[in-house]
C-alpha cells in the first residue's frame, strides 16, 4: 500500500502539467462520457 506522505495540491493527478494534459484532452474531444441512448415509451415525458 502506497501512503503519501502529505497531501498532493495536484491530486488526483501527480502534476500541474498532468492536469493540464488532461484538461486538453477534454477540450479537444479525446475524451466522451456516453449515455445509453434511452427511446421514449410515452412522448409525453419529454414534453415540456
Amino acid at each position: 500500500m502506497i501512503v503519501d506522505s502529505e497531501p498532493s495540491l495536484h491530486r488526483p493527478f501527480c502534476s500541474d502539467w498532468c492536469r493540464l494534459v488532461d484538461l486538453g484532452r477534454w477540450f479537444g474531444e479525446l475524451y466522451r462520457i456516453s449515455t445509453p441512448v434511452v427511446e421514449a415509451e410515452d412522448p409525453e415525458l419529454f414534453d415540456s
